[in-house]
């Protein structure tokens, strides 16, 4: 009994040290679960978990979006430059020139747009030069030609008006009576580019008598004034201007033949009004003679002078001038010009005035020499003519070669003179674009050669005739060979 009750008393101590050390375990997982919550991160806070297994799982970290800033606004594309265009009409073409002079004898003075005040120009990127007054084709007094913006003519015309507003009404009057508006309102206009004083070497000055116009030109203060201030003992009298050539038996001189004379299919003279005459020198002697007659109107019966001056450009060997009445005296107001082509600008402009007594010079009357920007000449040392290039320098497109294409038509060939002891022509050989040597040869009368003499004179020879192919100048046989005996002279047309 008694071992019993020793037996019953160990195994309730040991069930009371296993209940201890297990409450001692126990307390400890909770103190160590505890402690891990407290120093372990906190998970995101997940909103309508569907699953609960997914949720468990650690979600990746999302990487940080790149903040793109917000487009500066569209600007819109720049619009294209205005094409640039050059009217020349009046200075290339008889009928607008004759149009706009019958105009000016009409008592209107028109204004009329030419195109901007300076162009650049490049040339097989060698050079770049400005499209200035020179290249301007004539120079025709019987308008205004003008320079800059379009906006320009009316601001001009506007003046233009106000100088007729103002004029006093007999003065007025009398001169739309005579037809002598137009050209008084060009003199008035050209004299305040004289500081108002038409009488003296500063009224000759090219300033003051330029190809084109621009804006600046035109003081409306200075104009209004000179025109309320007119009188009709102002008024000079009015040159104008006639060729000579061989209808006058004191004065014979032969007009040049395009295709005979030179190859071309348009006449030397691109028109000739009693305010301007224009010429292009297409024949290639380097000496050239013109005779100009001169006459005026005159407000009386007292005599009248004659002034002939260069007003733009060189080249002038020769001027001849003689003065008095023309009612008197054939020679009266004729002129004669010499014009040597190998010191020639672009563009010779000689303007004749008129005058009574001391008073003042009136409005020009204005001759055009003017030699294409596609030729090139070459000369010999004694000043003869060597050869002439005609291939193009300028490109096609560019708006300035575009507007003279009608009056100076390109082509693609070079000529080149054979002459005598005494200068003159005896064959012409021509080659064509980017070859070496001749390919054709011309009598100075225009004929190709076919075959020749031993001596190097024409024995066959056949006309020609020109005609423009794509916008170039071409040409082709036309009639029947003719023969030549040995004995002709390879100058006689």
């Amino acid at each position: 009994m008694k071992t019993f009750a020793t037996a019953l008393c160990v195994i309730c101590m040991l069930s009371s040290v296993r209940a201890a050390f297990a409450a001692a375990t126990d307390f400890n997982a909770v103190n160590r679960d505890h402690v891990a919550e407290r120093i372990a991160p906190k998970a995101p806070a997940v909103e309508n978990v569907q699953n609960p297994q997914a949720s468990a799982e650690k979600a990746p970290a999302k990487p940080p979006q790149k903040v793109t800033p917000p487009a500066p606004p569209v600007t819109p594309p720049a619009p294209p430059p205005e094409p640039v265009e050059f009217n020349f009409a009046a200075m290339i073409d008889a009928a607008e020139a004759q149009k706009l002079s019958d105009a000016y004898l009409h008592n209107t003075l028109a204004v009329t747009y030419v195109g901007p005040a300076a162009w650049s120009e490049r040339s097989g990127g060698r050079y770049t030069r400005r499209v200035t007054a020179d290249f301007i084709p004539a120079n025709v007094p019987f308008h205004i030609p003008l320079v800059g913006a379009r906006e320009d003519v009316d601001s001009v015309r506007s003046t233009l008006d106000a100088m007729t507003n103002v004029m006093q009404p007999d003065v007025l009057r009398v001169l739309r009576e005579k037809s002598a508006l137009g050209p008084v309102m060009q003199w008035l206009v050209r004299r305040t580019f004289a500081n108002g004083q038409p009488r003296g070497a500063n009224y000759f000055t090219p300033s003051v008598h330029p190809a084109a116009f621009t804006k600046s030109y035109f003081n409306a203060t200075a104009l209004t004034n000179a025109a309320a201030r007119l009188t009709l003992y102002d008024v000079p009298p009015i040159a104008y201007i006639m060729s000579v050539y061989d209808e006058y038996e004191r004065f014979p001189l032969l007009r040049k033949i395009p295709g005979r004379d030179y190859a071309d299919l348009q006449q030397e003279e691109t028109f000739s009004t009693p305010f301007a005459i224009a010429v292009v020198l297409r024949a290639p002697e380097p000496l050239r003679t013109f005779r100009f007659c001169a006459r005026a109107w005159a407000a009386s019966n007292v005599q009248v002078e004659y002034a002939w001056k260069v007003v733009h450009g060189r080249g002038l060997q020769k001027l001849q001038a003689y003065r008095g009445d023309p009612s008197r005296s054939p020679k009266a107001g004729f002129a004669e010009i010499v014009v040597n082509r190998r010191y020639m600008s672009a563009r010779l402009d000689i303007a004749v005035f008129s005058r009574v007594g001391a008073g003042p010079w009136g409005p020009p009357a204005i001759i055009s020499i003017f030699q294409s920007p596609d030729v090139v000449s070459d000369f010999f040392s004694t000043g003869q003519i060597r050869e002439i290039s005609y291939q193009s320098r300028v490109d096609p497109g560019d708006p300035f070669r575009t507007a003279l294409a009608p009056l100076c038509t390109p082509r693609d060939w070079i000529d080149s003179f054979d002459l005598d002891e005494k200068g003159r022509i005896v064959t012409i050989q021509r080659r064509r674009k980017g070859s070496v040597f001749a390919d054709r040869f011309f009598r100075p009368s225009g004929e190709r050669v076919i075959d020749a003499w031993a001596n190097g004179t024409p024995k066959e020879a056949v006309k020609v005739e020109y005609f423009i192919k794509d916008g170039m100048l071409d040409y082709r046989d036309s009639g029947d060979v003719v023969k030549h005996p040995y004995s002709s002279s390879p100058y006689s047309k």
